[in-house]
């Protein structure tokens, strides 16, 4: 006549609400991910300088997309080793970053594929390179984020779900 169904289901966020350096973080997946983007950004932003065509429009668009990669994961690197993500735990952190993970990865993309039709020159060669490993490290951070989003994780700090052992009866 009646079946029981759980009652209540109770979500918490434990995060700790000063700012602290850990120091760990640049040895963890997403910190070397990290450096790795801002070294490929730095380098092909070099590579690309020292080239006689330094001045094409092609160029622009390369300095653009290293020099926003590299700033954006240095910042990100800075939120996360001192725990401002987990302060920030109320904004969808993961979200934002697996967006900018995969747009950065499509910019790269594009401008590997510009900088290869320069190749000819063993900067623009090297340049292509290092937008090509640029992108590969977007892509993998953005798939990492992606399994955090569907798992439902959060960026920094802890959530728990419980269930009530009780039962009530479904009507």
């Amino acid at each position: 006549m009646f079946e029981s169904a759980p009652c209540v289901t109770a979500t918490t966020t434990k995060v700790v609400a000063g700012l602290r350096l850990h120091k760990e973080y640049i040895f963890t997946v997403g910190g070397i991910l990290k450096i790795m983007q801002m070294v490929l950004g730095l380098c092909g932003f070099l590579c690309i300088t020292i080239s006689d065509l330094s001045y094409h429009p092609v160029a622009t668009w390369y300095y653009f997309v290293c020099l926003i990669s590299f700033w954006s994961s240095l910042i990100m690197l800075v939120c996360y080793s001192f725990h401002m993500v987990e302060k920030l735990h109320f904004l969808p952190c993961l979200q934002i970053e697996l967006a900018f993970s995969c747009c950065w990865a499509a910019l790269y993309l594009l401008a590997a594929a510009l900088s290869a039709s320069f190749s000819g020159t063993p900067s623009w060669a090297a340049a292509t390179v290092f937008a090509f490993l640029g992108m590969s490290s977007h892509a993998w951070e953005a798939a990492l984020k992606l399994r955090d989003v569907r798992a439902g994780d959060m960026a920094q700090g802890q959530r728990t779900v419980a269930t009530s052992g009780g039962t009530l009866p479904k009507f």
